[in-house]
């Protein structure tokens, strides 16, 4: 309700009658709760590759945690909210959808229209899967003389932008959907960062010389406006 307002005095300086009242703006809120879910795996190794080559352990913990980072952003974007599965952006209710009239490059646009304009927020990210990204749509696409659209392809700078918009390639998005959003409306909750633990207190582990190694985090995932994301389907 911010508009220009009038100042108030008392006398004969008064402007107007009323002068110098502010008008009253109000936000509404909806108390949501979300779980704290668990994304966990783990490998064997044994107990002389641990002791022997310390590099192995090194590779062995990279791939836990990655793999923990993988399934997080596709939990983040997809996750259907059963079990123990996150709640991602893409099964959230009421995020807008917008077609791929036109070019997809053109979607696009309509779709950080439709963030900027029905949800009033700022998209500054997009999200595509590589197929989607590197083709004839997107960076492969060119002119009528031959000259790529998006992109100078010795200039790797320009390659990771689209309409002021940073470009997220993931295959953990749907292939032929792309995701337009304002992402500080997006929060991801640690409630314990990646604990990489090892034992041999697993079946038969400790008369075998194995050791497990595990990997595992605690999160909640929420979405609080779903109306500052939008999809672009059939890109």
């Amino acid at each position: 309700s911010a508009s220009p307002t009038a100042p108030g005095s008392a006398g004969p300086l008064v402007p107007a009658a009323g002068g110098g009242y502010k008008p009253e703006s109000g936000m509404a809120f909806e108390r949501v709760s979300t779980a704290v879910k668990t994304l966990a795996h783990w490998i064997p190794i044994t107990k002389r590759a641990a002791a022997d080559a310390g590099q192995v352990r090194t590779m062995v913990d990279v791939f836990l945690r990655e793999g923990l980072a993988d399934i997080l952003d596709s939990q983040m974007l997809t996750g259907n909210g059963s079990g123990e599965n996150l709640t991602g952006i893409l099964q959230t209710a009421g995020i807008l959808t917008v077609g791929s009239a036109g070019t997809d490059i053109d979607a696009i646009v309509d779709a950080i229209k439709a963030v900027r304009f029905t949800g009033r927020r700022k998209a500054d990210t997009l999200v595509i899967h590589p197929n989607d990204w590197y083709s004839t749509g997107f960076l492969l696409a060119k002119d009528t003389s031959g000259k790529y659209l998006l992109a100078d392809p010795g200039n790797a700078s320009q390659l990771a932008n689209l309409w002021g918009l940073k470009v997220v390639i993931s295959d953990a998005i749907t292939e032929n959907t792309a995701l337009v959003g304002d992402f500080r409306y997006a929060v991801l909750w640690e409630r314990e960062g990646v604990n990489v633990m090892v034992s041999d207190q697993h079946a038969d582990f400790f008369t075998r010389n194995l050791l497990a190694i595990l990997a595992e985090m605690r999160a909640a995932f929420g979405v609080l406006d779903p109306q500052a994301f939008c999809t672009v389907t059939a890109v």
